[in-house]
């Protein structure tokens, strides 16, 4: 454990050597020459691929070659298979910290005590924020997405206007078929104000259904066409991010999400 984490130590401690032994693996330049990479790279090589000075190549190529990750035949270096086995690892952590990093803002505002989408299928996943020159960002990407999809089915914890004219709009006008499970508070909101009418157009399509669960839905979870999972955090009301992921292993748990709070639905009751 000890000698690792000061490998990974030494590793941090210079951009260089990670370039270097990317380089020396062949894992960072799939346009390389097939040839070259057999062969080896010089110090002119890398300099010119790094953009570095003469001296930082070396004393760095120096450093991997004393650890037994780099060696020089003939004024040409190549990776040892310890080295292409450390590249491999540290290409796997850098995609993984760079996919937590994008994670970060949606993570940080899902619910603790909720299971969570499986985070490793999330590799893909695009996420929305509302960052402060468009903090509405999020539920502008719900309302595009309800615009151009072919139908969906929706936990719904909170109402938008602007969202469900747009699904007002697909199912009524374009046919489009959709399904909502609110909660009681939204329920009764659905009957009041601007809400009453689109509710009262859509109640009578047979390609609209609406259901209450009686309790709270921590999140908005939207299961948009076949595919598409869309996942909306808030903080008391307020949006946060939205994820949007095609993964099947997400829409595989958000099926099970969904079905959680749907089975012990009722139809919402018609005044």
């Amino acid at each position: 454990m000890r000698e690792g984490v000061e490998a990974i130590a030494f590793l941090a401690g210079s951009e260089t050597r990670v370039r270097l032994l990317e380089e020396l693996a062949g894992s960072t330049d799939s346009d390389s020459d097939p040839e070259a990479e057999a062969e080896g790279l010089s110090r002119g090589d890398l300099r010119e691929r790094l953009d570095a000075a003469r001296t930082t190549i070396t004393r760095n190529l120096e450093a991997l070659i004393d650890r037994g990750w780099v060696r020089e035949t003939e004024g040409r270096y190549v990776a040892t298979p310890a080295g292409r086995l450390v590249a491999g690892a540290l290409a796997n952590a850098r995609a993984a910290v760079g996919t937590a990093d994008r994670l970060t803002p949606f993570l940080r505002w899902f619910p603790a005590d909720e299971p969570e989408p499986p985070v490793e299928a999330l590799r893909g996943a695009r996420v929305v924020t509302g960052e402060s020159g468009d903090p509405y960002a999020p539920v502008n990407t719900i309302v595009n997405c309800i615009r151009r999809s072919g139908g969906g089915r929706v936990l719904l914890p909170f109402l938008g206007l602007h969202a469900f004219e747009a699904c007002h709009e697909r199912v009524v006008e374009d046919g489009t078929t959709h399904e909502v499970v609110v909660t009681p508070a939204v329920a009764e909101t659905l009957r009041t104000g601007d809400y009453a009418g689109l509710f009262a157009d859509l109640r009578a399509c047979d390609r609209f259904a609406a259901y209450v669960y009686d309790g709270e839905i921590p999140y908005y979870l939207g299961l948009i066409d076949e595919r598409e999972v869309e996942i909306g955090v808030d903080e008391d009301g307020t949006p946060r991010a939205l994820l949007r992921s095609e993964a099947p292993e997400v829409r595989e748990w958000a099926e099970a999400v969904y079905e959680r709070y749907r089975a012990p639905a009722r139809p919402i009751p018609r005044d």
